[in-house]
């Protein structure tokens, strides 16, 4: 575009005033556009660079609409100095200061609350109150009627403007740089979104710096690279602000459906377990009525057996123990049952020597050879005198080298 030879028409001022104001109608539009996408995401969901981004946009949106009220005055060839283009570069400033502030600051930072974005809000509208001042105070303005004139010497900007467009260019290059060093980077928000304004940005600024005259097209070009600057920028936090949320939320919601399919699951294999473990408690309770009643059945049976039911056992180290004893006990042997089931050495004692040497020889020579144990011996009883005990049992050897007999004593005197 620099060096195309562009044709030139008649009418094309009024063409060019028509097509540049319905540019900037649009401009502060898409400026607008990016401050409201931002405040009007639900608090918390947009990062904090995201927030001073687009109350910065809220300052460009104001002074891009001052350039375009200025602007429409043009058609009247008023001879006032007129500040469009101080507006114009004052716009392309503070959005070049609002990214690179951006994209130099964390962009994860913790979100700002509801009372720090309305005090970014009224910053912004103080910082376009300042630079409206600053522009009245300062600015020297463009003659308009000088650029409609065919033929003349256009006026291009005035020394301090360019001073503006040189430090904007200072500006826009540091920040491209920043920005082609992040895309190389994890980085939360859309570095290349940004670069694409940032780009855009700086043709705007050099088409603009080119020009010579508002005749000429590289004006217009000037305005379209602002809207694309505009455009990507909106775009990238649209993605911040709306897209990204949904997505996580849509992640979220996802997980979250997972994890209720996972409960449900969970909560169903639970209830099949606790059925299988009531139905297993039911049996258990089953089988232990069973084994009472079969308990009590023995019980009474050995109550009424004449003589005495036993289960003794002889340990590997030679110690008895009397596991079991029926209720006959001490009807046969003159000894409480609870005494005998202590410590058997009570019955031993009482009986005389040659019995118990014989009783306990029978009773070895039985548990050697695995035979049945049939013997008989005497036993003084304290109420009845002496008494002939008969003794029938079978030994059972054990795991740990005990000796375990099953038997029966009962009275054949």
């Amino acid at each position: 575009m620099f060096w195309l030879p562009l044709p030139q028409f008649a009418d094309w001022p009024q063409f060019d005033l028509k097509f540049r104001l319905a540019l900037d109608m649009v401009a502060v539009c898409l400026a607008a556009l990016i401050f409201a996408i931002v405040w009007s995401a639900p608090a918390g969901s947009a990062p904090r660079g995201a927030q001073l981004l687009a109350s910065a946009f809220l300052c460009v949106a104001l002074l891009d609409g001052l350039h375009l009220l200025l602007t429409a005055t043009a058609p009247g060839y008023d001879s006032a100095n007129l500040y469009a283009l101080d507006f114009s570069l004052a716009s392309r400033l503070v959005a070049a200061l609002a990214i690179i502030y951006a994209v130099w600051q964390p962009w994860s930072a913790r979100p700002p609350s509801r009372k720090a974005r309305w005090h970014a809000a009224m910053l912004a509208l103080a910082s376009s109150v300042a630079m409206l001042g600053l522009v009245l105070l300062f600015g020297t303005g463009l003659r308009w009627p000088a650029f409609f004139e065919q033929g003349a010497d256009a006026i291009g900007p005035a020394m301090h403007q360019r001073w503006v467009l040189g430090l904007l260019f200072v500006l826009l290059v540091l920040g491209a740089l920043r920005l082609l060093s992040l895309l190389r980077q994890p980085r939360r928000f859309n570095a290349s979104g940004f670069l694409g304004a940032t780009l855009a940005l700086l043709a705007n600024s050099a088409l603009l710096l080119h020009g010579t005259g508002s005749t000429d097209p590289y004006l217009i070009s000037g305005y379209a690279f602002k809207l694309l600057a505009y455009g990507f920028l909106y775009q990238a936090l649209f993605a911040e602000t709306v897209r990204a949320p949904h997505r996580a939320l849509l992640a979220r919601t996802t997980e979250l459906e997972q994890a209720r399919a996972q409960l449900a699951h969970d909560h169903q294999q639970l209830q099949a377990a606790s059925a299988q473990m009531q139905q297993e408690i039911a049996e258990r309770e089953r089988a232990q009525a069973e084994r009472a009643t079969l308990v009590h059945q023995l019980s009474d049976l050995a109550a009424n057996v004449p003589g005495v039911l036993f289960t003794y056992r002889h340990d590997a180290d030679g110690r008895p123990h009397c596991h079991y004893l029926s209720q006959r006990a001490e009807a046969v042997c003159g000894l409480a049952r609870e005494q005998l089931q202590a410590d058997i050495a009570h019955l031993m004692a009482r009986l005389r020597t040659r019995d118990r040497v014989q009783l306990l020889r029978a009773m070895a020579e039985s548990e050697r050879l695995l035979d049945p144990l049939h013997t008989t011996f005497r036993l003084p009883h304290p109420e009845r005198g002496l008494r002939w005990i008969e003794v029938t049992a079978q030994p059972h050897h054990q795991p740990d080298g005990g000796v375990l007999w099953h038997g029966y004593a009962h009275d054949v005197t």
